[in-house]
């Protein structure tokens, strides 16, 4: 059974915590490793929740940790009992975390307008909700002609946990650019109810393979 891992200096936050698929616990951070997951699930499940795993951290190394077989023989000399497999190949096996970015900015939005995105999702993961004015710049956003700014319209409202922006999330499971339609599934995986499962379920026969995988993760999150 495959052990997939989520590494990085720091601790996860509770905002991160909450953002874990289901079944995905956080650890102390002990040898960098800040959450883990023991999983057993056909290929396109596997795959679905190693998104939703990397979704949730998106600034952690992300690890599949292997488990051989017990054998009632004992192993030739050397032989490690796991073998750690990481998303880079062309990494040694051991490799030293890079030096964490210092983030100087405290306003999100500042970060957006400056194109620097990945930052400001970082801040937005913080465990701070949107205000009134962060609530209508999300909107404008998701209505936007550019699917890009949608997307980041779903991932902002995902990172801050607005719940009741579902409603307006739902189309863009249609929507026709696949970055869309991921990181809105992604979002309501993370923010809707079981009853909110059928309008993900089309997605699972999507084209785009990280549509499918973002479906299979929201599912397996919303009970469906």
């Amino acid at each position: 059974m495959p052990i997939l891992l989520l590494s990085r200096p720091r601790p996860l936050t509770a905002a991160e915590t909450r953002l874990l698929p289901k079944g995905c616990t956080a650890t102390d951070g002990g040898g960098g490793v800040v959450a883990r997951a023991e999983v057993d699930l056909p290929l396109a499940g596997l795959l679905g929740y190693a998104v939703a795993m990397g979704r949730a951290v998106p600034d952690a190394f992300f690890g599949v940790q292997e488990v051989p077989a017990v054998s009632t023989g004992a192993p030739p000399p050397g032989t490690p009992s796991a073998v750690e497999v990481t998303t880079n190949p062309a990494a040694p096996a051991a490799v030293a975390a890079p030096a964490e970015e210092v983030i100087t900015e405290a306003d999100p939005w500042k970060l957006v307008d400056a194109g620097k995105h990945a930052q400001a999702e970082r801040v937005f993961g913080g465990g701070n909700g949107l205000d009134p004015a962060g609530r209508e710049r999300t909107r404008r956003l998701l209505t936007s002609g550019d699917p890009e700014e949608v997307a980041l319209g779903c991932r902002i409202s995902r990172l801050t946990q607005w719940r009741s922006i579902v409603v307006n999330l739902r189309p863009l499971l249609r929507h026709e650019h696949p970055c869309v339609r991921r990181d809105a599934a992604e979002a309501i995986g993370a923010l809707a109810g079981p009853s909110m499962a059928a309008t993900v379920r089309p997605l699972v026969n999507d084209p785009d393979a990280e549509v499918k995988a973002a479906a299979v993760a929201a599912l397996a999150r919303l009970g469906g």
